[in-house]
């Protein structure tokens, strides 16, 4: 009976720890919108001129669109910004940033104003990242200072 008992005993002993191993995370990290934020960003560290230097956006359809290169974005100190692409077209509105969310709620022409909320995955003295992801899209913006 000793030796049956030890057998089992050595038997669970072996397999426990089997059973709390778990297989590995297969959680896709790169999953665009999944980015994780910058929590210490500042609105004095974004308040300035940014200019758009790589732009990756994808639509509905999933086709890449690269557009935006060469857009200024100014960021006031009041909360006012404003963006200009490079073929003249603006945008106003007002920005705001907590806990690595940059909110900017744009003003449309006539129309009411909608915000959008965007993750900011870098933020450095002179470079800026950030992505948005909606159930229709997903862009990821990278600016540089310009001022």
């Amino acid at each position: 009976m000793k030796k049956f008992l030890t057998f089992w005993f050595m038997a669970i002993l072996m397999v426990i720890p089997m059973s709390l191993t778990s297989c590995g995370d297969d959680d896709d990290k790169d999953e665009p919108g999944t980015e994780t934020p910058v929590t210490d960003v500042t609105a004095e560290n974004l308040t300035g001129t940014w200019r758009c230097t790589s732009s990756y956006y994808e639509d509905p359809d999933g086709k890449e669109v690269n557009e935006d290169v060469g857009t200024l974005i100014y960021l006031n100190a009041d909360g006012s910004m404003k963006s200009t692409d490079a073929e003249g077209y603006s945008e106003t509105g007002t920005w705001s940033v907590k806990k690595g969310i940059l909110t900017i709620i744009y003003n449309d022409e006539g129309e009411a104003s909608y915000p959008v909320n965007y993750t900011i995955t870098e933020c450095s003295a002179n470079k800026l990242t950030f992505t948005a992801k909606d159930k229709y899209s997903y862009i990821k913006v990278s600016f540089v200072r310009v001022k």
